[in-house]
């Protein structure tokens, strides 16, 4: 007779591999797991969710005979528990439709001692379980031999309803059974979700998983048991069975478990790997095929895939054929046979030719007078999935196709060509995902594969360029964007289901962004017709999105970001940044920037500053192509003020600023963070009453949802912050005015803003603002913060920092391309240097070049790179300046005077030296007399100067510095300067040859 626990006990977690619909091969198993479990002492075995009949179940669970079949299997295993070894806890289906639920019973005693059913039922990406199930009530704890457990199953756990139930109801530990399928960074998730509950319920809990794989699900084990500390006490391995004998006492009135073995848990390429070779293995297994057959092409796909099935199945389970034709290049076929050769598999070779040539000729009178194009070359891959199906008619063995998801995403596949199949292992990789998985098993074979060691895929499949080959010197880039491009584009469309906008925020071409959307929703319908495969990512196709084939709807790339300078002061060189990565941004996406003056500070904000910021962006080129001004708006604040009241948002709060100052203090003083208390929500009708009658008028502050907020910052990537640390932010003065953040938010909202671009002093108001969009049933737009520009010595920048004003940088002579130039590339990844115009700052725009530190903006920095930016313009750029300040040369003496300007008023000196007049300056008189009287006649260009000097040389014997200076003193006036080759043609002769003699001119 089973004991009473009394100090200790031994649980088991039966971490198996489970076949749905196999009822009787999954009861043979857990005898067996629960005959070793007792030789091992244990007192309790936990079998996984729905282990009975295997999960996923789906609408098999719908049919009487399974559940009456699944119910006896239960009875079957109470009964085995008469032999007084260990209590069973195991999932099954309990009750009939239309009230199957999802129930795990304990069994001890020859008897069912209880059934729990799952409270939260699933229903998102893969999970559809309220079709099939109804959800029970909240659980309460199970007395086992004295000892009350709380069985939360799976889903569960992640919310705490359950478990608060159950803790509440004295459960003193959780056995959490589960069916929680994998895909990448799983496990980080479930250690985060069982930690919460945890340190909610002050309880330990021991998660115990299935292995294996089930249809497009693989399942990687991974079961733990974490203490009440959450401390990691016990770790099973992943992808493969294992029994589990944990050890528990009784200590100081709560259980723990004892330490025992932790296994390596694998993430990245190792448990991707990992998941497809298991997927692949039960896929075939489970289903009953000797083994599988797959087209060797030489690339990396095919080769990928006969190295996982080599690994899942073995090699003499494996064929691999190259199926060549016209365009098979002897690289592919060399390559094709180094993998097969590598893995030791058969490997035939059975040309195309002549059944192209059947299908061609079949074709001819249908196709008289049409042009050819890729229906042609569809018949290759056609041919080739016929004959592959029909080795797989014929002899058993199940065709794996070798589409990636990059190629089954934008359609880059033959439907019943080489999408023919039964499975395909990478069909949930992308493309560098298939490169780093090749790579990955090149460098280690991983424990319980069969394929041998070593590099088993070939370097050249690694490093040539990827090609279908259906035509003479066919690259996938001809038709596909480079795989780097269209893999981060379809997982912001796939994964992340992000706005397209956001998607070119990201660095990427809005032609691009489109064409890849438009081919990823044409191929919907091949998609339905693809073979199953391992989900490895967060959303496959399939069972995660389910997208209508019949489908218009294509999301429009609009975009409208705006500039929100308040006019109480002109603009310096960080805002002007801010303004600037707002403009590129909308240059580079086809979109509009508008210009929106903040001015509700009514007694700071003048028309002068207005006029100033206009000028000051008119100058740098940044044209807006709407403006609009808070102080025209109040009505629409007024309102949004109004239905925020209406929503029970806004609530009045009566402290005056000594008290709320007083409020701050006391809580730093006590070491609690400076957050409003809302003590004003506490507040009756009468005590607000009579606050008011007391003259007091209340300013109005947001209530906050006490929720985590996230956004995905386009700068700093992920944000959280937690709305329950901060204050709710006050959004109307007692004297009625707005705060900052409504007006804002309202406008944002009202003017359709799809991103909104600042500075990362703002990153804190963002998380309010995100709110206050909902509150207000709008959608919040993109957020960006970008680092902030501080000045040389680090200090901040001010709008009442004259000299790094743009207006003072105007005056002192500074390029409007300059300055951009400079903000522009300031704390990005680019290098800092000057551009001709603003076009060639749009397409180098990428959020993802700027650096997280500030940025120190140095003016002599600048000033170097003005000089710069001059030594490089055409003439056309600066004529008319030129001529507003005198200077009307032209472009033969903007060439030569050009690489000695600092700023353009610098060409006015260099003028006066050409036209004159000028005062030279004589140091040696002799040379400068037999000089003068060298002077070849006219006209005279670039090589005049070097001609004349050397007869000069020749006839003074002057040379070096003797010969040079004196001459240039007396031409110019001045001891450096532009080339004399440039400058004399343009002071003449006349004028040479007074200034030689000592004579103005």
């Amino acid at each position: 007779m089973a004991h009473v626990i009394t100090d200790k006990f031994k649980l088991a977690l039966a971490q198996l591999n489970a076949v749905v619909g196999d009822i009787e091969g999954n009861l043979k198993k857990a005898r067996d797991a629960r005959a070793r479990a007792a030789e091992a002492g244990a007192d309790l075995i936990a079998f996984t969710e729905l282990y009975l009949t295997g999960y996923p179940i789906e609408d098999l669970v719908l049919k009487p005979a399974l559940q009456k079949a699944a119910r006896e299997a239960c009875e079957a295993l109470a009964r085995d528990t008469e032999d007084g070894g260990p209590a069973v806890l195991v999932g099954l289906p309990w009750g009939e439709a239309p009230f199957v639920h999802n129930a795990v019973a304990l069994l001890d005693r020859r008897r069912i001692e209880a059934v729990r059913y799952k409270y939260n039922l699933p229903n998102y990406g893969v999970f559809d379980e309220k079709r099939v199930f109804a959800p029970g009530p909240l659980p309460q704890p199970i007395e086992f031999r004295g000892v009350k457990i709380g069985v939360p199953v799976c889903e569960d756990i992640w919310s705490e309803e359950a478990c608060e139930a159950l803790a509440q109801g004295g459960a003193k530990l959780l056995i959490v059974p589960n069916g929680s399928p994998y895909w990448m960074d799983k496990q980080k998730v479930r250690y985060g979700i069982a930690e919460t509950r945890v340190a909610e319920t002050r309880l330990p809990l021991a998660y115990v998983n299935q292995v294996g794989g089930q249809d497009e699900l693989v399942f990687d084990g991974a079961s733990f048991v974490l203490n009440e500390d959450a401390t990691l006490a016990v770790q099973l391995p992943a992808w493969e069975e294992a029994l589990g004998i944990t050890e528990w006492q009784h200590e100081e009135g709560r259980w723990r478990c004892l330490p025992g073995a932790i296994a390596e848990i694998e993430e990245g390429e190792a448990a991707n790997y990992g998941a497809c070779v298991t997927g692949l293995r039960d896929y075939v297994e489970k289903n009953g095929f000797p083994g599988v057959v797959l087209g060797l092409s030489g690339g990396i796909d095919s080769a990928l895939c006969a190295v996982m099935a080599v690994d899942a199945l073995g090699a003499k389970r494996v064929h691999g054929v190259m199926l060549p034709y016209l365009y098979t290049s002897n690289e592919s076929l060399n390559d094709a046979a180094a993998t097969a050769e590598a893995l030791g598999i058969r490997y035939d070779i059975m040309p195309i030719d002549e059944a192209v040539e059947g299908l061609t000729k079949g074709l001819e009178k249908m196709f008289d007078g049409a042009t050819p194009d890729a229906t042609e070359e569809n018949l290759q891959s056609r041919a080739r999935g016929a004959l592959l199906m029909a080795i797989s008619n014929k002899f058993g063995p199940i065709v794996l196709t070798t589409g990636n998801k990059s190629e089954v995403s934008v359609g880059y596949a033959t439907l019943y060509g080489d999408m023919n199949g039964g499975f395909n292992p990478i069909k949930d990789l992308y493309k560098g995902q298939v490169y780093a998985l090749a790579r990955y098993r090149n460098a280690a074979r991983p424990k319980g594969c069969l394929g041998p060691q070593g590099v088993v895929i070939p370097e050249n499949v690694l490093t040539k360029a990827p090609t279908a080959e259906l035509k003479p010197g066919q690259r996938d880039q001809d038709t596909l964007p480079p795989y780097e491009v269209l893999d981060d584009i379809l997982n912001c469309l796939v994964e992340l289901e992000m706005p397209l906008p956001e998607i070119v925020a990201r660095g990427h071409s809005p032609e691009v962004v489109r064409k890849v959307e438009r081919m990823l929703y044409l191929a919907e319908y091949k998609r339905r017709q693809a073979a199953p495969g391992v989900k490895i990512t967060a959303k496959n196709f399939g069972r995660d999105r389910r997208y209508p084939i019949t489908n218009k709807f294509r999301e429009k790339l609009s975009v409208t970001v705006r500039f929100a300078p308040s006019p109480t002061g002109r603009l310096h060189a960080g805002n002007i940044r801010t303004a600037l990565f707002n403009f590129l941004f909308a240059r580079k996406v086809g979109g509009r920037f508008l210009l929106r003056l903040d001015d509700t500070d009514r007694e700071r904000s003048t028309e002068e500053f207005a006029r100033g910021i206009r000028e000051d962006l008119a100058w740098l080129g940044l044209a807006w192509t709407q403006e609009v001004r808070q102080s025209d708006r109040f009505p629409l604040y007024a309102a949004a003020v109004e239905r925020l009241k209406a929503g029970g948002r806004l609530y009045p709060a009566y402290e005056t600023p000594e008290e709320l100052e007083l409020k701050r203090k006391r809580q730093l003083a006590r070491g609690w963070p400076p957050v409003y208390d809302r003590a004003a929500l506490k507040l009756t009708a009468e005590e607000r009453a009579k606050l008011e009658t007391e003259g007091r008028k209340p300013h109005w502050r947001f209530r906050l949802e006490p929720r985590d907020v996230v956004w995905e910052d386009l700068v700093r990537g992920r944000q959280h912050v937690d709305a329950a640390s901060l204050s709710d932010p006050v959004l109307v003065r007692a004297d009625g005015t707005y705060l900052y953040t409504l007006p804002s938010v309202v406008d944002d909202i009202d003017l359709g803003i799809t991103h909104v671009i600042r500075g990362e002093d703002h990153v804190a108001n963002t998380a309010p603002q995100i709110q206050l969009f909902e509150a207000l049933s709008a959608a919040p737009p993109a957020f960006g913060h970008h680092n902030l520009l501080v000045g040389a010595e680090g200090q901040a920048l001010s709008k009442r920092d004259r000299a790094l004003s743009i207006e003072a940088l105007r005056e002192e002579g500074i390029e409007a391309l300059a300055v951009a130039s400079y903000a522009a590339t300031l704390g990005t990844s680019d290098p800092v240097a000057p551009h001709a115009s603003l076009d060639e700052l749009v397409p180098g725009f990428d959020f993802a070049k700027l650096s997280r530190a500030p940025a120190r903006f140095d003016p002599n920095e600048l000033r170097l790179l003005n000089a710069k930016l001059l030594h490089m313009l055409p003439f056309s750029a600066v004529a008319d300046r030129l001529r507003a300040i005198g200077v009307t040369g032209g472009e033969d003496f903007w060439e030569a005077v050009r690489s000695n300007l600092a700023v353009l008023a610098d060409a006015q000196p260099w003028w006066r030296v050409v036209e004159g007049p000028l005062e030279p300056l004589i140091e040696d008189r002799d040379l400068c007399t037999a000089a003068a009287g060298l002077l070849p006649a006219e006209p005279w260009d670039g090589t005049t100067w070097s001609a004349w000097s050397s007869a000069v040389k020749q006839a003074t014997g002057a040379k070096g510095r003797a010969l040079f200076s004196p001459l240039r003193l007396a031409l110019t006036g001045r001891e450096h300067g532009p080339e004399l080759k440039h400058l004399l043609p343009l002071i003449g002769r006349a004028r040479a040859a007074a200034r030689l003699e000592g004579r103005v001119a």
